[in-house]
């Protein structure tokens, strides 16, 4: 059994249909992973909001064995400026970067002109799709070993039928049984926990607000009279004057409810607060931005950088040309920019590297955030203590000449 045909074979269970691009094996496979609950919680948001945002400010680059190459401006101004019509790439990987963290799942439609599929510039826009809202469908082909899977989903009101050739697939957390999987409730507990606290608060202060005053009397009454004796009490209290008398007769009892919103203890809800930034291997400094350049490196090296790999190595796979992978051609999400430091370490490593004198200026200029000089004033700097011009070996050499000279007279003088 091939692997697409392994595929197949977990959405069998599924509705079938016969159709023009095959049969039905799947009605939106993968549900809805994302957790309704968690869409309420800040928190929540604020870790997919950071690691959409941090990742969308990288630039996607082709590269010919780590070096950036211009040979494919079309297919390099679709990843690093303008995917498609309506999105720049900034807000593009942001998408992806969130329904990556949010949904589980990230996919990108790859639309291609046909009549230009032996060129370089087929490639005309891509897209994501949203797997959830888009009446995604896995479509079968074939029987057998010969089994293959093709795609639909809507697009602007046109429903697409994609090849998985024409589709980037990131899944967060797959499995050998199933390699789409987006089922992860590891937070449900948490969030739920949370969101009824927020409940009970919200019920607290309603009931805080609205009830201020229970009154009783020493004798039964039916509902009737209780209603009346509950409008007089309530028109009494409202039309108390500036000096606060309040005044009822002998058979009532007023007594006022004083009561505080209530909030379970920072100490209690901490705990599940921690849950909800380890599920995204984030913390609060790093959302908040006050977190020290050690652990802002850490998290950007255990988060942003894996996904940039998994994002870079999917898109060579289905945007280059076998034989110019296989020649090292690369799509490449560089995440070096987003390791930093304080400018006072960015200095002094700047000065270590010009006292090294193995760096070009641009080089340097890259470390402590400083835009490049054009090519011609990019020459590798050199320490002047270590630079021997022919005017020096000359002075030199006049020197050495003048000491003979001075040698030669002073024999001379002794001999005499």
């Amino acid at each position: 059994m091939n692997f697409w045909s392994k595929i197949t074979s977990l959405f069998i269970g599924g509705k079938k249909k016969s159709g023009n691009s095959g049969s039905v094996i799947a009605m939106n496979p993968f549900g809805h992973p994302g957790d309704a609950d968690g869409r309420a919680n800040s928190i929540y948001c604020s870790c997919i909001d950071t690691f959409a945002r941090v990742f969308s400010k990288i630039t996607p680059e082709i590269r010919q064995k780590d070096t950036a190459v211009n040979d494919m401006p079309n297919l390099q101004r679709l990843i690093s400026m303008r995917p498609n019509p309506t999105q720049n790439a900034i807000n593009f990987w942001k998408q992806v970067a969130r329904g990556y963290m949010e949904e589980n799942i990230s996919v990108i439609y790859i639309q291609r002109d046909l009549k230009a599929i032996k060129d370089d510039n087929s490639v005309t826009a891509l897209w994501v799709i949203d797997v959830a809202r888009n009446n995604f469908q896995i479509l079968s082909n074939g029987k057998g070993a010969t089994t293959r899977l093709t795609f639909s989903f809507n697009l602007y009101g046109q429903t697409i039928y994609a090849d998985e050739d024409d589709l980037v697939i990131l899944v967060r957390s797959p499995t050998a049984e199933n390699p789409f999987s987006t089922v992860n409730s590891a937070l449900k507990s948490t969030l739920e926990l949370i969101n009824d606290n927020f409940t009970g608060l919200k019920k607290t202060i309603k009931s805080a607000n609205v009830i201020r005053f229970i009154a009783t009397t020493a004798r039964p009454m039916n509902a009737e009279e209780i209603k009346k004796r509950q409008k007089e009490l309530s028109d009494i209290i409202s039309s108390v004057d500036s000096n606060g008398a309040l005044y009822v007769d002998s058979a009532n009892t007023v007594t006022p409810i004083n009561s505080s919103a209530g909030w379970t203890g920072t100490e209690q809800v901490l705990p599940f607060m921690n849950n909800i930034y380890a599920y995204f291997g984030t913390s609060e400094k790093i959302v908040n931005g006050t977190a020290s350049d050690d652990d802002y490196n850490n998290w950007a090296e255990v988060t942003i950088d894996p996904f940039a790999m998994e994002v870079g190595l999917e898109l060579s796979l289905k945007l280059l040309r076998p034989g110019a992978i296989s020649r090292g051609r690369r799509i490449v999400f560089d995440t070096t920019y987003l390791f930093t430091a304080s400018q006072d370490h960015r200095i002094k490593a700047g000065n270590i590297l010009i006292n090294s004198g193995k760096y070009t200026p641009n080089e340097i200029r890259k470390l402590i955030g400083m835009p490049p000089l054009d090519e011609e004033d990019n020459e590798m700097i050199e320490r002047i203590d270590r630079v021997s011009t022919g005017e020096e070996e000359s002075n030199e050499d006049t020197e050495d000449d003048d000491n003979k000279g001075g040698k030669d007279d002073a024999k001379g003088k002794e001999k005499q």
